[in-house]
């Protein structure tokens, strides 16, 4: 790894074929061995030691991702997707494929199929802000407006940023709760003062309450 690290690529992979000649079952030294072929632009020998490794074990998430990561690296988006699916099935704590999966499912338009997984992540970690924006976001997308200030309320509780604030600002905005709409987008800008969004919003605000 360290050799892999310092761009020695040549010696560290004969160290991890010498590892993997000693334990062929050695997943990590395969891994790092599909990482380097990666780095070399050898993405069809990556794959076969990936294949390799899950030969070995069928559920390991690691293998997995780095086939979605290759997958999605070829454009092949089904074949990632599938990949990331295998591993929320796998492992039923592994965050990023479903934070990965909501955002996908998210924008394809498939709102059902991207709560299904909010919900699901948010059963395994109730205090993620990254699972409550994600939630929120297909609150709002389904127009479920109250849910959505909850949702991106509990966001900003845990995580005070600018991109919580500019979020609860919006589904504040869809309710027609004005003043609260503007405080919290005046919070985004405070913190983030080149925020465009929360500035649009706060300008449309102004408009419609007759400021402008």
């Amino acid at each position: 790894i360290i050799l892999g690290a310092k761009g020695d690529i040549r010696q560290a992979k004969d160290a991890f074929a010498k590892a993997l000649q000693l334990d062929p079952k050695f997943s990590s030294a395969a891994l790092n061995l599909a990482r380097l072929d990666v780095q070399e632009g050898r993405l069809d020998r990556a794959r076969e030691r990936l294949d390799a490794v899950l030969l070995h074990n069928e559920n390991d998430v690691s293998a997995m991702l780095a086939l979605a990561r290759l997958a999605d690296a070829e454009n092949d988006r089904e074949q990632a997707l599938e990949w990331l699916e295998k591993v929320r099935a796998a492992d039923p704590t592994a965050m990023g494929p479903r934070l990965v999966l909501i955002r996908y499912y998210s924008r394809v338009g498939k709102l059902d199929r991207a709560r299904e997984i909010a919900r699901e992540a948010e059963t395994i970690d109730s205090r993620n802000p990254q699972t409550l924006l994600a939630l929120g976001r297909i609150e709002l997308g389904s127009k479920e407006f109250s849910a959505a200030v909850k949702t991106f309320g509990k966001a900003v509780e845990l995580s005070p940023d600018a991109r919580a604030y500019y979020f609860l600002g919006m589904a504040q905005f869809r309710t027609n709760d004005a003043d609260a709409a503007e405080a919290s987008l005046k919070q985004a800008l405070k913190l983030q003062p080149g925020h465009l969004q929360a500035a649009s919003l706060l300008v449309l605000l102004d408009v419609k309450a007759g400021r402008i």
